[in-house]
């Protein structure tokens, strides 16, 4: 027990009640798990307290207890749990405290009723093994972090008919649309948020380790605190231009984050925002700089060789320093540092190192059973790509658009299959431009 030390004879039942003193438990039928519960006065209504930490195995936490329903799972009940498997909450319960199944990290499946209208914070928090949670259609509150540190986490499906809450491909939303909870931190690769998203909430994408690029809308506006906290295999984050908060810790520990574009005014930038960004060069911003900026947004590990990027008559910035680290004034976007031909804002929007005449956009083609493909990257949405050819290269007015070819991949690289011409000689070329 993790608060209090039960009579042994609790152990003489299969299954059974003891009282000791002003405690009672119930040992479940063919376990070895001591459950704690009190009961709530009139209502003779069951709430589950605690649990022993050495419990393991399958539970079915029961509907019943002495011919009392169980009605709740109190802050903490089954914390530390770590040798459950697996959980079946009966139906009748209808709220799950905070911190209740913290820690119970090897547990692989969790069943919650059509009964349950609340789960607390951290409910699920670091249940290594949990792989999918379902949330029924009666829920109406889900405190911040239910389902952080869930690395194994691939879904967090919703059931249709709820009101408060949707699923997007697994990620929780509000019903509206507006808000992103909780992106499943086991998940790999890419991820592009839905537009409408304006707020990316508390911890959303905490230590989603695997999660390799985000793509964020135009409508967004808030990035609230630890959104993006240790995601370390992020490499190039751009900030849209309607955003104004960037909150506490945002992405501190993306160990892998190069660079960072930010195309509006941000109102502010909160303490640690960029702490143990190791591999942090280049921060760009294409407006003024943030109203209000914390005196630790970089605090701990920032590179010595970080280099701030603004353009000319942009207001709020200093040279040859701006917090600390050095500062450099463009005369404007197309400003060329290294000299290979691409512009300062396309290279900053699509990640590539301004300072590095090799890093740049590239295009090639390859050829295959499926016939030739068109390869380029890197890609950001936030640059205009156009691609165009022609079968005379002596006359630059032979250009023609090419408008039916369908793109796929990621930020690294996309791909599309070209089209037929029939055995005549064809040259392409790719242009990009900075979207607005």
């Amino acid at each position: 027990m993790k608060r209090l030390i039960h009579s042994i004879f609790c152990l003489l039942a299969l299954s059974g009640i003891t009282s000791w003193g002003n405690a009672e438990t119930y040992l479940v039928a063919g376990t070895n798990v001591t459950l704690t519960y009190s009961v709530s006065g009139d209502s003779a209504e069951v709430t589950i307290t605690d649990c022993n930490e050495d419990a393991m195995g399958a539970l079915i936490i029961p509907a019943m207890i002495n011919s009392q329903p169980v009605t709740r799972i109190s802050d903490d009940a089954f914390r530390g749990c770590s040798s459950l498997t697996a959980v079946t909450i009966s139906n009748g319960v209808t709220e799950i405290g905070n911190s209740a199944f913290y820690q119970c990290r090897d547990l692989q499946s969790i069943i919650i009723p059509d009964s349950v209208t609340s789960i607390g914070m951290f409910s699920f928090g670091w249940c290594e093994d949990l792989s999918v949670v379902t949330i029924s259609s009666r829920v109406v509150s889900i405190g911040y972090n239910a389902f952080a540190l869930c690395h194994s986490l691939l879904s967090i499906d919703v059931d249709p008919m709820n009101q408060s809450y949707t699923s997007i491909d697994g990620v929780l939303f509000n019903k509206s649309k507006s808000t992103l909870i909780n992106y499943p931190s086991g998940r790999t690769g890419p991820y592009e948020i839905p537009h409408g998203v304006v707020t990316i909430e508390r911890s959303a994408f905490l230590q989603s380790y695997h999660l390799t690029e985000i793509s964020m809308p135009s409508s967004l506006e808030t990035i609230h605190a630890l959104a993006f906290n240790d995601c370390s295999s992020l490499t190039h984050v751009t900030i849209p231009s309607n955003v104004s908060v960037i909150g506490i810790a945002a992405f501190e520990g993306c160990s892998r984050l190069k660079s960072i574009s930010i195309l509006g005014n941000l109102d502010s930038i909160g303490n640690l925002a960029f702490d143990r960004c190791w591999r942090l060069t280049n921060i760009s911003f294409e407006a003024g700089a943030p109203s209000h900026v914390d005196s630790d947004i970089f605090y701990r590990d920032t590179p010595s060789n970080l280099t701030i990027y603004f353009y000319e008559g942009a207001v709020g910035f200093s040279e040859p320093t701006w917090q600390g680290f050095t500062a450099v004034m463009l005369s404007g976007p197309a400003e060329d540092l290294d000299g290979d031909g691409w512009g300062h804002k396309l290279e900053s929007r699509l990640g590539t190192d301004v300072r590095n005449s090799n890093d740049h956009l590239q295009n090639w083609i390859s050829k295959g059973i499926e016939g030739l493909k068109l390869h380029y990257g890197p890609h950001s949405d936030n640059v205009n790509f156009a691609v165009e050819y022609t079968t005379d290269l002596t006359d630059p007015d032979s250009w023609l658009a090419v408008d039916e070819l369908d793109f796929a991949g990621d930020q690294g690289e996309q791909v599309a299959t070209l089209p037929d011409h029939d055995g005549s000689h064809v040259f392409y070329r790719i242009s990009a431009s900075a979207a607005q």
